[in-house]
Parts: C-alpha cells; structure tokens; sequence
C-alpha cells in the first residue's frame, strides 16, 4: 500500500512534458486548497489511511448491518472530557502507552449496561495484567449517570463523534493496540470473545 500511494506522487513530481508540468504547477494549488483534498494528502502522506484489515492481529465480532472503523482501521482523533473535572483532552492522548487501550461504550449510558462493561474491565485486565488499560467513554447526554470512583478511568464523549464513528450505539468493546490500530471490536461487547482473541498472540495469566 505504500508503494502504491508512493508511485502516483513520484511520477507527479518527476513529469518531463512542458505542458504536464504547467498544469501540474498551476491546479495542483487550487485542488490544494480544499480541505477534503488535503485530508486526503495528509491521510496518504503519514500513512493514516492504510489499514491491517487482513492481518491476524485484527479480529471482530460484529453485526453484518452495522459499520463503523473496522478492525485493522487506525482509530480516529476525537476530543474527550475528563468526567472528574470536564478537562479536555484528546483520545489518542489517553491511550498513549505500550499497553493495549481497551475503550468500552456503554451506548445508551444505562446502568446495567456500564456495571457489565467494568466487570468485562476487570475481568480482562487480570486475566492479561500489565497488557491492557481499560477506559471507560459514556456519551455526553446523561450528566447523571457518570460514575467518577469505579477504578477504571471514565471519560465523556460530549458530542457523541466517537460513539458515531464506532456505531457503538449499544454496549460495545474496542481493543486499540499500542500503534492506534483498531486490533478487536466487538457489539454486543463480549469478554469470553475478547480473551480468545487476545490469546491468538498474548499470554494470558490464567
């Protein structure tokens, strides 16, 4: 995928013909400057748009009607809130690290929904302990129902994009690997599901 995005930038830049260059020299700037268009370049250009979707290191458990980033996509930068004292950070920042980030979405922000997600949490996170980093992201349309001292560190996605680009409109898993890529999804979230798959290349505690 390298290689392929590569080749139409060298032949771009290396055009020999007169006319070739001056068209080059003159749309290039136009089509540049519209935002979709240099999305496009920054995606292709820090290798944001390649994806693992093949690779055994990425798995998933999902609903046929339902999209979302799939498992081998890179995860996308949002903004969340700190739910303890609403500071704003960005997702990539609370998941820097060399562990796996395990992002859990209750959906709808029910109770039941939220104690089963901590449960899975810690349940995981003994089972493959020093490996995982669970985060708990509720949506941003339920102030009340945001628990701060659950032990596993709880964030607010204020304006619903990270749920949107998830589909995780219900109760949802997504296991980020230490590079941003999405490594396992899963809805309805699953943690017998999890574990197998973690096991295919971690070892677990037992």
């Amino acid at each position: 995928q390298v290689l392929q995005k590569a080749d139409p930038f060298t032949t771009l830049a290396t055009l020999r013909n007169p006319a070739a260059q001056w068209l080059r020299n003159h749309i290039a700037p136009i089509l540049g400057s519209f935002p979709l268009v240099q999305d496009k370049m920054r995606a292709s250009f820090f290798e944001l748009s390649i994806n693992y979707r093949h690779s055994f290191l990425s798995g998933q458990k999902w609903p046929r009607s339902r999209g979302g980033l799939a498992a081998g996509d890179r995860l996308c930068a949002t903004r969340v809130l700190a739910a303890t004292d609403r500071r704003e950070t960005t997702l990539f920042e609370i998941i820097r690290g060399t562990r796996h980030a395990l992002l859990l979405l209750p959906g709808s922000n029910a109770q039941d929904a939220v104690s089963e997600l901590l449960a899975l949490a810690a349940a995981s996170a003994s089972a493959f302990p020093n490996l995982l980093s669970p985060h708990l992201i509720m949506k941003g349309d339920a102030v009340g129902s945001k628990p701060t001292d659950v032990g596993t560190p709880v964030w607010i996605d204020a304006d619903g994009q990270l749920h949107e680009k998830l589909h995780a409109d219900s109760p949802t898993l997504v296991l980020v690997r230490p590079d941003g890529y999405i490594g396992y999804r899963c809805q309805p979230a699953d943690g017998e599901a999890l574990a197998e798959h973690l096991s295919g290349y971690l070892t677990s505690s037992g």
